[in-house]
């Protein structure tokens, strides 16, 4: 009887250290992917503010208005 909980002991420990593998792996992957996603949507408002840099005089700012132009306001709502 003596091996026989030996054996279950010894297969308890692999299952639990097996999961605790896995789920630090699943862990790992997860965080790989947020960063990367992160690093795309860098990169992308880095290209983003490139294309500004180089023409602005392509985009105005937000709410600014044109000489000789009256700002245009919505009222109604």
């Amino acid at each position: 009887m003596n091996n026989h909980n030996k054996i279950k002991k010894i297969l308890l420990l692999t299952v639990m250290g097996s999961l605790l593998l896995l789920g630090h792996a699943s862990y790992l992957k997860n965080q790989r992917e947020k960063r990367q996603k992160v690093n795309k949507v860098i990169e992308e408002a880095k290209q983003s503010l490139a294309v500004v840099e180089a023409s602005p005089h392509q985009f105005r700012q937000i709410g600014t208005v044109t000489p000789g132009t009256h700002a245009k306001h919505d009222t109604a709502l």
